[in-house]
């Protein structure tokens, strides 16, 4: 058998000049600050002294406003002249839930938010802080506003509560230092937004679009004879959310 060997090439890399090192003239860009992300010390308390969703009180306060809102909704619908208002067609809620669920009336501020607060939550008064009230109620606020078919989205975001809600939020998230850190399922970037794009846009879908309960009384008032009409002219319809899109809620008279 022939033997042959391999014969590498001889590199003349040495023999070549080195090239000559000079500055560079490019300006560098510094790298963006990077944000530490918050570690969870304890169920919901942040590293960074943030309370998060996570959080026992936040979840306590959601579970029962629930349950709060059932309650009332059974107690409301065990008459029966208040039929119509607990009728639901497929996923949409009923008229009570989109009208009367709501917990904060129109301009109430964090004084009547303690109380609810402390009040779900069974608590004496002043027990909490007023920031760990603030950080419970928009934390619950937060989570709750991505589920609309469960009943605590209507406690804080029914038509008798979502104006408050939303000013309540908009305030913690301008907090500095913030209170919260923001839940991962909430879409809100600041007051305008939330309102227009999620509380009126993509929660509407959820109201019902069976007649409102009053309107049903006018017709069957009408229909009789009675106070529906006014001489030869039948009283005007009254203003609903679903037929004017200026109104985010639903029905703003009284049953």
């Amino acid at each position: 058998m022939s033997s042959f060997q391999i014969q590498y090439p001889i590199s003349d890399a040495r023999s070549e000049p080195i090239p000559e090192q000079r500055p560079s003239s490019g300006v560098r860009v510094p790298l963006p600050a990077v944000t530490p992300v918050p570690r969870e010390l304890s169920p919901g308390c942040m590293s960074d002294g943030t309370i998060s969703a996570n959080h026992p009180a936040v979840q306590r306060f959601v579970w029962r406003i629930a349950r709060a809102v059932e309650g009332a909704e059974a107690a409301h619908a065990a008459k029966p002249e208040n039929v119509w208002w607990h009728v639901t067609d497929g996923y949409h809620a009923s008229w009570w839930r989109a009208e009367k669920a709501g917990n904060l009336p129109a301009d109430d501020g964090w004084s009547a938010c303690r109380r609810l607060v402390e009040r779900v939550l069974r608590l004496e008064h002043d027990k909490l802080s007023l920031q760990s009230v603030q950080a419970v109620f928009v934390l619950g606020a937060l989570t709750a506003l991505a589920r609309p078919s469960r009943a605590a989205f209507w406690a804080f975001w029914g038509e008798n509560s979502w104006t408050t809600t939303a000013s309540l939020v908009d305030e913690v998230f301008k907090a500095d230092p913030a209170l919260i850190t923001k839940p991962e399922i909430a879409t809100w970037d600041h007051k305008q937004f939330g309102t227009a794009c999620v509380v009126r846009k993509d929660r509407l879908k959820w109201l019902p679009n069976h007649a409102h309960p009053s309107e049903r009384r006018d017709a069957r008032e009408a229909a009789e004879g009675g106070a529906g009409t006014t001489g030869a002219h039948t009283r005007a319809r009254r203003r609903t959310g679903l037929l004017d899109a200026d109104v985010p809620f639903g029905y703003y008279g009284q049953a």
